[in-house]
């Protein structure tokens, strides 16, 4: 397999050229009807090429949502080392995911495939863990806020930390179902912005 500078790749630069590709096949149609042959016509390789790397379509789905997670995770962390302000970081990092999507929507309309197969044991498994995970930290970040008198003490933790998933959420919805791929400008930061003052001290 070579670039599309007809450099050869090794083999972690193949790996994660199918993967890019996958992830174009699933953006145009959806993880049911996407084939193996269509990703691997997206790859410009041969199909056996791609069961040298991944044994299963789904092995090759759960893939791309786990290095999503993972993306998500060192994101969330670099956050934390570089932003002392818990109130400031949850806007930044809800304004940096809003980008984020627009920037990738094949990544996003990948991850509303996954939720629609919710029922399958490893896919609906990898899902709830993920947004388990992204809940966690949004309590982190709503007590750190509370200890630093930033986030009001009277909140319940639990369903404002789910309300701020759930803003992600809406965002994506909006950004899928708009027109022109993109929001009319402003509007995300006006609704995070509503939800950010809600909780401040």
């Amino acid at each position: 397999m070579k670039d599309p500078n007809n450099k050869r790749l090794s083999a972690k630069e193949r790996k994660k050229l199918v993967l890019s590709s996958a992830i174009t096949a699933f953006g145009k149609s959806n993880y049911r009807a996407t084939r193996m042959a269509d990703i691997a016509a997206e790859a410009g390789v041969c199909e056996a090429m791609l069961y040298k790397h991944f044994k299963s379509k789904k092995v090759m789905f759960l893939s791309i949502l786990e290095n999503v997670s993972e993306r998500t995770a060192t994101t969330i962390g670099k956050g934390f080392e570089e932003e002392p302000d818990a109130l400031k970081l949850l806007r930044r990092l809800l304004i940096e995911y809003y980008h984020q999507i627009q920037e990738h929507p094949n990544l996003l309309k990948l991850h509303f495939q996954a939720v629609s197969e919710i029922d399958d044991e490893e896919i609906g498994g990898r899902i709830k863990k993920d947004h388990e995970v992204y809940v966690h930290s949004i309590k982190e970040l709503i007590k750190k806020g509370i200890e630093q008198g930033t986030v009001r003490k009277d909140i319940e933790i639990d369903p404002i930390a789910w309300l701020f998933n759930g803003i992600g959420l809406l965002i994506s919805m909006m950004v899928l179902l708009s027109r022109d791929g993109e929001i009319k400008e402003g509007i995300a930061d006006k609704m995070i912005d509503h939800l950010i003052e809600s909780i401040r001290a």
